[in-house]
């Protein structure tokens, strides 16, 4: 009988060090729910950080050859074009285009429709809805008058020039300088200060005589009387803005911080590397 009991005893010894270590192992391979989740949300946020999300833009242009135009029946091109395909390309973003006027792609901007623009030089408004690269190229602007009329006009500042009478040409929503921006906003200059959707339509004005000259860029000037052929209709007058750098525009609506990050770094990658050197020399000399 007293073996028996010592059997049953060692029986029931065995059967609860056998949960014991049973139990210990479950514990080991199924941890807790919490902690399991806890980890994976780590790691998943580890992976954002490491993978950025998709990223694709949109880019507003209008025509302004050499940064950017179209052939009939082709694909835009041009200076800003190449550029932003260039960086995008580093950054792993995707890009297309959507033209319009600037006034309208102003407006597109601010509301997120588009993601970027190109050339542009900064002012508090803008500043309300759009964030600013670093700045990618540098921007002036020169007067240009009907051929054989440059020395008929020299000696004046534009201040000047519009008191005696001068019908000046301008875009709408560029952005000049003081001078020319008090201009616009005396309304007694409403007949003198003559301002357009897009600067293409300024050769014509003043071929026609509806303006006595206009502001533009000389790398986009130069292009555009070559284009049209009008060598023997506008020349050049001395008087000129330097803008400084332009930037890319992006849309605070539309475009991450971590996206305009990478652009910021691309950049800096291609100016060391010598291909924004490169692709500047293919379009101004």
């Amino acid at each position: 009988m007293g073996c028996i009991m010592l059997k049953i005893q060692r029986s029931f010894l065995l059967l609860f060090i056998t949960s014991i270590f049973l139990i210990a192992c479950d514990n080991t391979q199924s941890p807790d729910p919490a902690v399991k989740s806890a980890e994976t949300l780590e790691k998943q946020k580890v992976s954002e950080q490491v993978t950025p999300k998709s990223c694709e833009l949109i880019m507003g242009w209008e025509p302004w050859a050499p940064y950017h135009y179209q052939e009939y029946g082709e694909n835009v091109k041009g200076l800003d074009i190449e550029m932003m395909g260039m960086i995008t390309a580093e950054t792993g973003c995707k890009i297309s285009f959507q033209k319009g006027d600037w006034k309208e792609l102003l407006q597109l901007l601010k509301s997120g429709e588009i993601d970027i623009l190109t050339g542009a030089s900064i002012n508090e408004k803008r500043k309300k809805y759009a964030v600013f690269s670093d700045g990618y190229r540098t921007e002036s602007f020169q007067l240009y008058v009907r051929a054989g009329e440059a020395t008929k006009f020299q000696g004046y500042n534009m201040k000047e020039l519009v008191k005696n009478g001068f019908r000046l040409g301008l875009t709408m929503d560029y952005i000049y300088n003081d001078e020319v921006n008090s201009l616009q906003d005396n309304p007694e200059n409403a007949d003198k200060i003559i301002a357009v959707s897009t600067g293409l339509i300024n050769y014509s004005k003043l071929s026609e005589g509806e303006i006595d000259g206009f502001l533009e860029d000389p790398v986009v000037g130069s292009s555009s009387i070559r284009r049209q052929g009008l060598e023997d209709q506008i020349e050049l007058h001395s008087y000129i803005i330097n803008t400084g750098d332009v930037h890319v525009m992006f849309s605070q609506a539309s475009v991450s911080e971590q996206t305009i990050r990478s652009f910021n770094q691309a950049l800096a990658k291609i100016r060391s590397d010598g291909r924004h050197k490169t692709l500047m020399e293919k379009y101004t000399k």
